[in-house]
């Protein structure tokens, strides 16, 4: 790995790059689309955006995952910078119920719980696509989740050796996450009632889907790796510990782990100017570590 910047000049390349206009760069790239096929049979549309200016030399990609956006939006998001860059995102197969009303969302879970394993094989297949395109350098691709993205990028990450990953307002404890952010919904209505209501189908949930742990994954990150955890200092949708046991467990890794706590609260679909200067500061270490 390269020596990083003096903190000044980190400084400054942060700035630089949240100063450049956003969305410029777009008109600076074609799309491609590439076909991902499952072990199922089904099949992912993503979004590949080149550079046109690349010339013959490999440029560095960052593989997006955000909420519940579609690729073309969730690419829209990155900032322009001044390096020549590929991106990539597919939209995640399966459009969800916009709210959770109990009993009746849980017959979606079925549904969901497949979609997860097919994103999760999904980004994988899209890293090996990243690999093999004559355009992109291997070994500077990056995943970067956030919120909902981020345990896809933690886990693909692990189970694929991605050389970097991006964990926005990422979190462990996926039972303690889903209980909370039920029990928001659930306390103000039911009392202590909705507080037991939400721990108990927190529970059922994922014992259910049996979904892969982000913190056991991001113990396994080795030492070729670099990883990044982004927190909100006023984040009231993920608990404090949830953030903890994956900061943690990436600290345990062999993986070169940093931490960036930033003011705001969580992401949400319309923050846009919050979205993209957290992605500023995501390109920045990126660049600090040689990934950009």
């Amino acid at each position: 790995m390269r020596p990083r910047p003096p903190i000044r000049l980190r400084a400054i390349a942060l700035a630089a790059l949240l100063a450049l206009p956003v969305g410029s760069a777009l008109a600076d790239h074609r799309r491609e689309t590439v076909t991902l096929t499952l072990d199922n049979g089904r099949r992912i549309a993503a979004e590949l955006r080149l550079p046109n200016d690349s010339g013959d030399t490999p440029v560095p990609a960052v593989m997006l995952f955000g909420g519940l956006q579609s690729a073309d939006r969730t690419l829209d998001l990155l900032p322009d910078v001044d390096a020549p860059m590929a991106m990539a995102s597919f939209d995640y197969p399966y459009d969800p119920p916009r709210s959770f009303t109990f009993p009746g969302s849980i017959r979606h879970l079925p549904a969901a719980r497949a979609a997860i394993f097919d994103t999760l094989e999904g980004i994988g297949a899209l890293f090996d696509a990243l690999v093999a395109h004559p355009a992109i350098d291997g070994e500077r691709i990056t995943v970067v989740g956030a919120s909902l993205g981020a345990p896809f990028a933690v886990v693909t990450a692990a189970r694929h050796d991605i050389p970097g990953m991006v964990a926005v307002q990422g979190y462990g404890n996926l039972d303690t996450v889903i209980a909370h952010q039920l029990a928001l919904r659930f306390e103000p209505r039911f009392g202590r009632a909705g507080r037991l209501l939400a721990d108990a189908l927190s529970w059922f949930i994922t014992a259910y889907a049996r979904l892969p742990s982000p913190e056991e994954h991001a113990r396994q990150l080795g030492p070729d790796q670099r990883a990044l955890l982004v927190t909100a200092r006023d984040d009231r949708i993920i608990p404090e510990r949830a953030t903890n046991a994956l900061w943690t467990a990436m600290t345990d890794s062999r993986a070169t782990a940093a931490r960036r706590d930033l003011e705001g609260g969580h992401l949400h679909s319309s923050a846009d100017a919050m979205i993209r200067r957290i992605l500023g500061e995501t390109l920045a270490w990126l660049h600090d570590e040689g990934l950009l």
